[in-house]
């Protein structure tokens, strides 16, 4: 766009990549839409519509839309966040424990307690998980029966829970020994103990996948309606 002048003189083409978290491109191309070769003050979101049917690599967060020009592709592009249009469709991972040794109730009637054991188990199942799952990535429930744990993984975008699994199932002794050592750390948790610290009925972590949308492959599919998205993606890059 020069001044409220749309110009395409030297556009070819927009092309569409998958992205990284850092922009870089993942692969070829998956469209290519020629130019239209606009020279007007205005256009049309119904000028530039690409509609895609791939599967979403592994490590891809971004949609990113680039002008192919005489001169090759211009360093500039539009960005869409995979995560925006794509949540919805996300996997989560579950697994329980128990924590014997710990009174409930007693723990129920100390809140910073309790948030400290919280906190001790995230980071001792994101220290198991793999390197891409952080505490933030994780949430807990806790009910009674000494404490049983239910543990909720939700991973960023463009991480497979698939391997958040494997990570996790790989190592069952090593992830009981983490959580041990980080719950027996918590501080203040001798008032609230009734015996010895001990991990027990780790459950094998399972995939929750939403409802409709199939996991055949280690790629996620593509949401139909991505094309829309795209197709605004790139009226509003011609347009910028």
């Amino acid at each position: 766009k020069v001044g409220d002048v749309i110009v395409e003189d030297e556009v070819i083409s927009y092309k569409v990549l998958f992205a990284d978290a850092e922009c870089v491109g993942i692969g070829e191309a998956i469209a290519t839409v020629p130019a239209l070769k606009i020279s007007s003050g205005c256009c049309s979101e119904e000028d530039y519509v690409v509609e895609l049917a791939e599967s979403v690599p592994e490590g891809a967060h971004r949609l990113v839309i680039v002008a192919e020009t005489q001169g090759g592709l211009s360093p500039d592009g539009g960005i869409l966040q995979l995560v925006d249009i794509l949540g919805k469709f996300q996997d989560r991972l579950e697994f329980d424990f128990v924590i014997e040794g710990v009174d409930y109730g007693l723990l129920q009637g100390s809140l910073a307690t309790q948030h400290l054991l919280e906190v001790a188990i995230k980071l001792a199942v994101a220290s198991e998980a793999g390197a891409q799952i952080t505490p933030a990535h994780i949430d807990l429930e806790l009910t009674a029966g000494s404490v049983q744990v239910l543990v909720i993984i939700n991973p960023p975008f463009g991480i497979l829970s698939t391997t958040v699994r494997d990570n996790l199932a790989r190592n069952p002794s090593a992830l009981r020994a983490a959580l041990r050592q980080q719950v027996e750390a918590v501080e203040n948790l001798d008032q609230i103990m009734t015996g010895p610290i001990v991990i027990s009925n780790i459950g094998e972590p399972y995939v929750i996948s939403p409802d409709k949308v199939t996991r055949t492959s280690s790629a996620r599919p593509m949401s139909p309606a991505i094309w829309c998205w795209a197709a605004a993606l790139l009226a509003s890059f011609v347009l910028s």
